[in-house]
């Protein structure tokens, strides 16, 4: 199906999310963190970066795109980030993690950690995605140099 604009006639059709085709972008929502979170977990706790999306339908797909900033200031400790839907970590591999650094002989390391995740939640309700992290040791800190970081989700048709 063609939709055409034109000057004098408009737009003779518009195309709702249910017409739209497999792999299509049906919305997007961007949120922004600027402030510093710190801890000394070793378990996983919340950063306060996050963003919400409400899926027109069950069958959608989410598209999660994330840009962070991890510091730790622990010689030969890990400082580890990842995505929870809700209270699901999303995270796999070693301790369930999406993005870590490591710091071996220095004593303050900062690095990007950035990494995409495609969710089928299921659901037509509000969704949170959030970013947790924790440490093996040491002091962590999310978005140290508060920097603004962003996170995007994207909601595809299934």
């Amino acid at each position: 199906m063609t939709t055409t604009i034109t000057g004098a006639g408009g737009i003779n059709r518009v195309i709702d999310g249910a017409d739209m085709p497999s792999g299509s972008v049906l919305q997007v929502v961007q949120a922004s963190a600027t402030t510093r979170n710190v801890t000394t977990s070793t378990s996983y706790v919340a950063t306060g970066h996050s963003v919400t999306i409400t899926p027109s339908s069950t069958s959608s797909k989410i598209l999660i795109l994330h840009q962070g900033m991890l510091n730790i200031q622990a010689s030969s400790h890990f400082h580890r980030a990842t995505l929870y839907r809700g209270s699901t970590n999303l995270g796999d591999g070693t301790d369930d993690t999406m993005g870590a650094v490591y710091v071996n002989g220095a004593t303050d390391t900062h690095a990007p950690v950035t990494f995409n995740y495609l969710d089928s939640p299921s659901t037509t309700n509000a969704t949170t995605y959030q970013i947790y992290h924790k440490v093996s040791g040491g002091t962590g800190r999310y978005n140290g140099n508060v920097f603004k970081l962003n996170m995007i989700a994207m909601e595809i048709e299934g």
